[in-house]
Formats: structure tokens, C-alpha cells, sequence
């Protein structure tokens, strides 16, 4: 077997991990991506992760219950929640039988794929940001604990995700507690162009408006195509 170090090891191939990999190897540096949900044929390879969705929609279409996971394989190797795998929780002892380990009169149900691009590959494209508030929790409310960073210092970085992925809102729909109908003009650069839903949501696999931002929308893609998926990324 051949020896090779890499300069970054990013473990699991879903949207971070995805982004990571692309703007590190892009700086230069050699990256090894790792990915447990490679047996679910997912290939990192255009046509052949086609045929692998393309298959993974006629089992889709074949079951009866029709959940975000229910085009997947659920791997031995790479295991998935189950969003139909839910059972009452009796009295004060945690149910086992499930992915998850729960507790409390609520159980918990949801899942996500564990596949090259993650559950990315059925998502809803949300993509809401936290607001300053969140951040002192503490200080605030009483409750938690605060973050050591703030709003100001992760807002840079919510918009280079936000263009990465294709997010586009309109902006005087953005009504949050605790902030103005400015709080967002900032980081709009142009008038929206068309309609855009209230939530901010993933339009777009890759940039085809030229760097339009976060928050005004911007070009017909963002709405006549798909949303991202972080298989293309990787």
C-alpha cells in the first residue's frame, strides 16, 4: 500500500465537511475526505452519482411510507436515525431501541443520510441564521451559558456559507425579536428581482447570479433550479 500525508483530514463528506474540503483545497493544501456512507452508491463521480439518485428516487417512489430517508439505504456500516423508528417513552427509563437514546415524555423523531453530501440530499434548504441574542443566553435570559464569540464575529462567515449554498431571501421579510428592519440591509447588495418566500432558503447548487448575497435573492436560477446539495461540492 501506498503512504501519502495529506496537510487536512476532514471526516464525513455532508455540507460542512463538503465546503471544508473545497475551500482548503482551493488555498493550496492537499485534503483526505472521509466518508462512512460510501457503500450507499453515492459515487464521487458525476454520472455515476446520477444513476445512483436516479435509483435512489424509484425506491422512493416504491415505498409506502413516504419519509425523507425512504430512498436510502439504511448501511450496517454507516447506520441512519429513522424518522418511523419512535416508540413511546414509559415512566423515567430511556428507550434503547431506536438510533437514538431518548428519555422525556416526548420522544424525538428525525433522521438524515448518511451519504456523500449528507442530508443535503433531502433537505428542505432552511437556513436561518442565530441572532445576537442567542449568543448571551446567560446574560440575557437567565439560562445556559453564554458564547465565548458574538454575532458580529460569525457574521462574515454566514455570508460566505450563505453564497457558497445559494441562499436568498428578501429582506423586509426578515421580521426577528429583538431587531430592526435594517438588521440584514447590510449584507444586501441589489434589489430582488423577483418574489422571494419569507425564509431564507438554499436556491441553488452552485453561483450562477455572479456573487448575488444572502437576503435579496437575485436571479432566476436561485428559483428555477434545485436546491444545494454538497455531493457536486465534494
Amino acid at each position: 500500500m501506498t503512504e501519502r500525508e495529506y496537510d487536512v483530514v476532514v471526516v464525513g463528506a455532508g455540507i460542512s465537511g463538503a465546503i471544508v474540503a473545497k475551500t482548503l483545497s482551493h488555498a493550496g493544501l492537499s485534503v483526505l475526505v472521509l466518508e462512512a456512507g460510501l457503500d450507499a452508491g453515492i459515487a464521487l463521480d458525476g454520472e455515476a452519482a446520477y444513476q445512483a439518485y436516479q435509483a435512489y428516487l424509484s425506491t422512493y417512489y416504491q415505498r409506502l411510507a413516504k419519509v425523507p430517508n425512504a430512498g436510502y439505504p439504511n448501511l450496517p456500516v454507516a447506520p441512519s436515525p429513522d424518522v418511523l423508528d419512535l416508540n413511546p417513552i414509559n415512566g423515567i427509563t430511556p428507550n434503547t431501541n431506536g438510533y437514538f437514546v431518548q428519555a422525556g415524555p416526548l420522544p424525538f423523531p428525525s433522521d438524515y443520510a448518511r451519504v456523500p453530501g449528507g442530508t443535503t440530499m433531502h433537505w428542505l434548504g432552511t437556513c436561518l441564521r442565530m441572532l445576537p441574542n442567542d449568543f448571551q443566553l446567560r446574560t440575557r435570559y437567565g439560562v445556559g451559558v453564554d458564547w465565548p464569540i458574538g454575532y458580529d464575529e460569525l457574521r462574515p462567515y454566514y455570508k460566505m456559507a450563505e453564497r457558497e449554498i445559494g441562499v436568498s431571501a428578501n429582506v423586509e421579510d426578515q421580521r426577528y425579536p429583538h431587531t430592526d428592519s435594517g438588521f440584514f440591509v447590510s449584507d444586501a447588495r441589489a434589489p430582488a428581482e423577483l418574489p422571494r418566500s419569507a425564509i431564507p432558503q438554499s436556491r441553488a447548487g452552485h453561483d450562477p447570479c455572479g456573487g448575488q448575497p444572502i437576503a435579496r435573492g437575485g436571479c432566476d436560477s436561485h428559483t428555477a433550479r434545485a436546491k444545494f446539495n454538497a455531493e457536486p461540492t465534494v
